[in-house]
């Protein structure tokens, strides 16, 4: 579950040396610690990650397959309009393991083999609007999360409007609540009233409810989180390898280097500079 702290131990011989000699020698991007948001929500930096690509972004486009040849990639797409094919000299493959594996399996089919065997937790996220004083206990903090065997399907729910500024209007709570997991992957297939029945019972059993709270969306991930093994960094280093023979090739994404969000994004930064340095 934890591959760094795994990692910094075999190579100093304790979990504190290796974590001490890796801060040190540090010279990569990280991930941000702590919590946070870009201003208006992560939607936000999306947007502007998007406005900075122009018309080079392709929306409601799916990869079907990778090609390498005379030095080129070829990705070969199917967008509305029809067939299409994208030609770089670069490629970063930051795609979700499920369908990463698929694409660079074309290039390496044990390479595919391994990324797609990459295990992923199922989750939903169900968000929330309550009014500031529909509950006995006071809506504070960072939120809360369930222990096994105390919630089912439940894991948790995070109070967003508590974290961040504008996340609810004057008076209202915005929640965040999450079911399934590793503990009942087959909660995502549960109906929608089961799933806000349950949310409402943990809730009321941590807050206590006087009004329901209003259904704002629900999400359902089948592949939310990747769940890393003891050997994960070890199949990351060699996925790298096996990949290392297609030049200007690199992985990114929360099953390579971290499931954070920060890291995810540190993961992307380095991928980018690593195809941009090579020649």
């Amino acid at each position: 579950m934890f591959p760094r702290l795994a990692a910094a131990e075999r190579r100093s011989g304790s979990i504190t040396r290796g974590l001490a000699a890796a801060a040190i020698a540090r010279r990569a991007p990280r991930g941000r610690a702590g919590t946070w948001s870009a201003a208006g929500g992560l939607g936000a930096l999306a947007g502007a990650l998007a406005g900075a690509l122009g018309p080079a972004l392709r929306l409601r486009t799916a990869a079907s397959s990778i090609a390498f040849q005379d030095d080129i990639y070829t990705v070969e797409i199917a967008a509305d309009s029809g067939p299409d094919s994208i030609r770089a000299k670069r490629l970063v493959a930051a795609a979700p393991a499920p369908a990463a594996g698929p694409l660079l399996g074309a290039l390496d089919p044990d390479a595919g083999k391994a990324i797609e065997a990459i295990a992923h937790a199922p989750v939903a996220s169900v968000s929330l609007s309550i009014a500031a004083d529909a509950t006995r206990e006071r809506v504070r903090g960072f939120g809360f999360l369930v222990p096994r065997g105390e919630g089912d399907a439940r894991l948790g729910c995070l109070f967003p409007s508590r974290l961040f500024p504008d996340r609810a209007p004057p008076g209202r709570e915005l929640l965040t609540a999450l079911v399934g997991g590793v503990r009942k992957p087959d909660a995502l297939e549960w109906p929608d009233v089961r799933l806000v029945v349950a949310i409402e019972a943990e809730l009321d059993r941590v807050l206590g409810l006087r009004d329901a709270p209003a259904v704002l969306a629900i999400t359902r991930w089948p592949h939310a989180v990747p769940q890393p093994d003891r050997d994960h960094v070890r199949t990351i280093a060699s996925l790298r390898a096996r990949l290392a023979r297609f030049p200007r090739l690199a992985i990114a994404g929360a099953w390579t280097d971290g499931v954070a969000f920060g890291e995810s994004l540190a993961s992307g930064v380095r991928a980018a500079r690593s195809i941009s340095e090579e020649r």
